[in-house]
């Protein structure tokens, strides 16, 4: 018998354990929106297809639901009248208003609070991107007739903006990585650590950091970039090169010169910005001893030569026009770019991305 108690208050301490977190969403929605679905996806599941649905009758709908522990959701409507809105999923009764001018509005637990600090820290930068009208300038950065002085203009509010919106994500996010915000927040402001802090920060971290989707992705990301860190031996791939010839990246690493692997596709707007600086690296110092091999993670070749040539990059390239499929990206654990590894002639890895003409200062102290 006192077996059979013991056994039994093991079980309860158990399922007590992995109890999970019981949310209700109350919505308010337009009259006019009535007999209409409202769905629910949580961003922890990394897909599109939405976990629950509710039908808007006079003007409310209802979401109830559970979770293993506090997640971010997305709630939206797909009609005319369509909405998407960011919810917090924790043990609290959540109210979301979509009936004002400035919807919506929520209220909940500390974790809907949190969240509300971030939709009005981003709706503030969306306004000054809409007053700026980077919309308009984005097209005007397009238009071929637009002068390259003009370009640098545009590129220099573009950049000044988001680097302000980073850092403001960046804050909200060092103010909430003990929780699932700070979770979802991770892979969007990674790039302010080194990835020696970043993987620090994982295994640091709580429970629900940790367990996070996107962070456990952003961890494999991490181990996979291990092959990109400084000290390592280059790890060899082979592609196609603009002539359709397999070519091995042995052929040109480790060979006695200094060698700069530039991931970067056609399509990539921050890689046509940094073209300039690493053409100037190139001119400079490509006599004394110094490549560049170019893998672009392009999809179509017309668009990759096409770039090749507009950008006038006179050094080797390859590609296997797979994407982020690209074999060499695989390799190196490449989730963004521009992404560019400095190579040693014995084929040592120097560092890695290096921007604007912090590579042309390498090599001076390099190639003296």
């Amino acid at each position: 018998m006192k077996r059979f108690v013991f056994v039994c208050s093991m079980l309860c301490m158990s399922l007590a354990s992995f109890a999970g977190v019981k949310y209700t969403i109350l919505g308010k929605a337009p009259q006019e929106m009535n007999g209409e679905k409202v769905y629910l996806s949580m961003m922890s599941k990394n897909t599109r297809v939405p976990q629950d649905s509710a039908r808007i009758e006079n003007g409310a709908f209802v979401f109830k639901g559970e979770t293993e522990r506090n997640d971010i959701a997305s709630v939206y409507q797909r009609s005319e009248h369509g909405f998407y809105a960011l919810v917090a999923l924790e043990e609290a009764t959540i109210t979301l208003d979509l009936t004002g001018k400035n919807f919506p509005v929520q209220s909940g637990g500390t974790l809907s609070e949190r969240l509300n600090e971030y939709a009005d820290t981003m709706a503030a930068y969306n306004r000054e991107a809409a007053s700026l009208g980077i919309d308009k300038m984005a097209d005007e950065f397009r238009n071929p007739q637009t002068s390259d002085a003009r370009k640098k203009e545009l590129i220099e509010v573009f950049n000044s903006v988001r680097d302000r919106r980073s850092q403001a994500m960046n804050s909200l996010f060092v103010k909430n990585k003990d929780n699932v915000l700070g979770a979802y927040l991770f892979p969007s402001v990674k790039g302010f650590y080194s990835e020696d802090e970043a993987e620090q920060l994982i295994l640091s971290a709580g429970k629900d950091f940790q367990e996070y989707p996107s962070v456990k992705r952003v961890l494999a990301q991490l181990n996979a970039g291990k092959a990109r860190r400084s000290g390592n031996r280059f790890a060899d791939f082979e592609m196609e090169d603009k002539e359709g010839n397999m070519r091995k990246l042995s052929e040109f690493v480790g060979n006695g010169k200094y060698v700069l692997v530039d991931f970067w596709a056609s399509w990539c707007g921050p890689c046509r910005a940094e073209m300039p600086h690493v053409k100037a690296a190139y001119e400079k110092f490509h006599d004394k001893g110094f490549e560049i091999v170019g893998v672009s993670l392009d999809n179509k070749k017309e668009a990759w030569l096409k770039a090749i040539e507009q950008l006038g990059m006179p050094w080797p390239q390859l590609s296997d026009l797979k994407g982020w499929q690209n074999a060499g990206a695989q390799k190196y654990g490449v989730n963004s770019i521009p992404c560019t590894l400095l190579v040693s002639p014995e084929g040592i890895i120097i560092g890695s991305n290096y921007r604007g003409n912090q590579l042309e200062q390498k090599l001076g102290e390099l190639l003296k």
